[in-house]
């Protein structure tokens, strides 16, 4: 069992830019993301119909995949898109420390 608090557990999902980039886009624009990127080789493409937890779980299996989304996603475009779609989708205003970029 965890020894973390329930508030530490929340901060580190708050702060987790690709959990928030899976909340606001799902993982078809990380699929994106990797395949503009020339990483689409890296991913099975083998999804049962329907089944977008799949991907997800594709695309967060390959250490070389999860490495380049958490790096592209500390680009300032992409990260003013998150956290818009955070305010507008769910009337979401990240921590003052998230949205410096810190």
């Amino acid at each position: 069992m965890s020894e973390q608090s329930f508030s530490e557990i929340t901060w580190k999902a708050e702060a987790n830019l690709l959990l928030q980039a899976i909340r606001v886009w799902g993982p078809k624009r990380l699929a994106e993301l990797a395949v503009e990127q020339g990483l689409g080789d890296r991913l099975t493409w083998a999804y049962p119909r329907g089944n977008i937890c799949a991907l997800c779980d594709d695309l967060l299996s390959n250490p070389e995949i999860v490495a380049f989304l958490e790096e592209r996603l500390q680009n300032p475009e992409l990260l003013g898109e998150i956290q818009l779609t955070r305010l507008l989708q769910f009337g979401e205003l990240p921590p003052a420390e998230l949205a410096k970029g810190d």
